[in-house]
């Protein structure tokens, strides 16, 4: 096993460990992704996991804990993640989205991609770039230029990322 492996499932209890009271509401949620950044992903989700009814709608909470996931590279949990996010009627943003297309690509499955993508359009988020460069970057990886093009001659707003993101695409799928 790797140090790197190691390390990031490792809990950081011989750390600095807050006294549970202390720390309620808003107060958690700058404790998830300091934990995160540290490798300290079981001291993250317990912290995710604790945190009162009246702030799991706070979208900062949801992005701290998907992007501890993905750091971690545990796509599937992301996913989920995301799922209860949206059972708990959070509504994603410009942030949130990212990391969502970032688990699903990685994961490569292509129904769950185009589901993702659908919940992009459903909630407005067409014009917003940095989205929709992800897109591209998970459609490049799944070899589906096809979608890709679609979703690039779409775009009002190009930048070098998205002609970048569209010719690394294309050179991965040999088109």
């Amino acid at each position: 096993m790797s140090n790197t492996s190691t390390r990031k499932h490792s809990s950081c209890s011989n750390k600095y460990n807050p006294p549970p009271l202390l720390f309620v509401g808003f107060e958690k949620i700058g404790l998830v992704s300091p934990y995160s950044k540290f490798g300290c992903i079981n001291d993250a989700r317990k912290v995710f996991d604790t945190v009162p009814l009246d702030c799991i709608s706070n979208i900062l909470l949801w992005n701290s804990i998907l992007r501890a996931h993905n750091k971690n590279e545990e796509f599937q949990r992301t996913l989920r993640l995301y799922d209860r996010m949206r059972g708990f009627r959070v509504f994603p943003d410009g942030f949130t989205f990212p990391l969502v297309i970032r688990a699903c690509a990685s994961l490569a499955v292509d129904s769950i991609c185009r589901n993702v993508h659908c919940h992009v359009v459903h909630l407005g988020f067409q014009n917003h770039l940095h989205v929709f460069n992800e897109l591209l970057n998970m459609y490049g990886k799944l070899g589906r230029m096809d979608f890709a093009t679609k979703v690039f001659d779409g775009m009002l707003v190009r930048t070098h990322m998205s002609w970048n993101t569209m010719v690394s695409g294309f050179s991965l799928s040999y088109d």
